[in-house]
């Protein structure tokens, strides 16, 4: 027997004229299948919108008889962030001649791994306004989405938040959901011009005047 498997022979001699027939003895030959392990290649590499594929394929156990070459297929793809594994799909061994002889082993696939990693772009930023009766933008950025409260016309304090889009990631690395703050600052009042009065009593109202004054309601009072 040369292939992998078991087979029982049976002996026994015949009987002649001088000699008695034997009863029958049994042999058993087995022959295990070769053990070998194939594992198909690792890589990875940022988010460039193109395929990432690997057919490397190593021999990580065992060893092919004298002759015999191995023909792999391979069927890992990636092409958007995230990891999959390299299936390693199919083993095939055949021997000099070109006869498949794969079912004389036992061939044990490991998958490697694909994994595009998120470009490093997403960038965020704020800064404070101050009051002037028009909508301020107070948070921009890069490679983001941006959601809560960018703008505002009012005073007051605010917030945002900001994700890195699909495919994308901060440049300081990581994808998580970040919280900006950020605040519209209350805009300097303007003190007004007094235009005062002086005269002698004549039984009628008088006032003074104001001019220029910037900012919030103006308030009056006496001593």
């Amino acid at each position: 027997r040369t292939d992998a498997g078991e087979t029982t022979v049976y002996v026994r001699i015949l009987g002649d004229d001088n000699h008695t027939t034997t009863k029958s003895s049994s042999g058993t030959i087995t022959i295990s299948k070769r053990r070998v392990t194939y594992t198909s290649g690792s890589s990875s590499k940022q988010y460039n919108n193109k395929e990432l594929t690997d057919n490397t394929v190593k021999l990580t156990s065992g060893s092919l008889v004298n002759g015999h070459t191995a023909s792999f297929t391979v069927t890992g793809t990636i092409t958007n962030v995230g990891s999959v594994p390299n299936t390693l799909s199919s083993v095939i061994i055949k021997d000099s001649s070109g006869k498949d002889v794969s079912s004389n082993y036992d061939i044990t696939k490991i998958n490697g791994t694909l994994t595009i990693k998120g470009t490093p772009l997403s960038t965020v930023s704020s800064s404070n306004k101050t009051y002037n009766g028009s909508v301020q933008t107070g948070v921009s950025g890069e490679y983001v989405d941006l959601s809560g409260t960018i703008s505002a016309t009012d005073a007051g304090e605010y917030i945002a938040y900001a994700t890195p889009k699909s495919n994308y990631e901060w440049v300081e690395g990581g994808t998580e959901k970040r919280t900006i703050k950020w605040s519209v600052l209350k805009a300097d009042s303007t003190n007004p011009t007094l235009n005062a009065y002086s005269g002698t009593y004549d039984d009628v109202s008088h006032t003074i005047g104001v001019t220029n004054g910037y900012g919030g309601t103006i308030n009056y009072s006496t001593d």
